[in-house]
């Protein structure tokens, strides 16, 4: 990805659990403006969560142009 705010390691070193271990909370949590969402297992900004931080500089808030993309696509299925 080319971002130091995800780099968990490298060949010389080696993998930083701590930084996955964080990396792997965050992406549990729960997502802001979710809840109750009939789509949100589905949802691309469930399922990414490094678009979520591209798009809304938080990996656990959906990105309002996500979710509108996602609610059309369902609605039409």
């Amino acid at each position: 990805m080319n971002n130091k705010d995800f780099l968990i390691g490298n060949i010389t070193d080696g993998i930083d659990k701590r930084i996955v271990s964080e990396l792997c909370q965050k992406y549990m949590e729960n997502l802001e403006g979710c809840n109750g969402c009939d789509y949100e297992k589905y949802c691309l900004s469930n399922k990414c969560r490094y678009l979520n931080w591209k798009l809304t500089g938080n990996m656990s808030k959906a990105a309002g142009v996500v979710c509108g993309f996602e609610n059309i696509k369902m609605s039409v299925t």
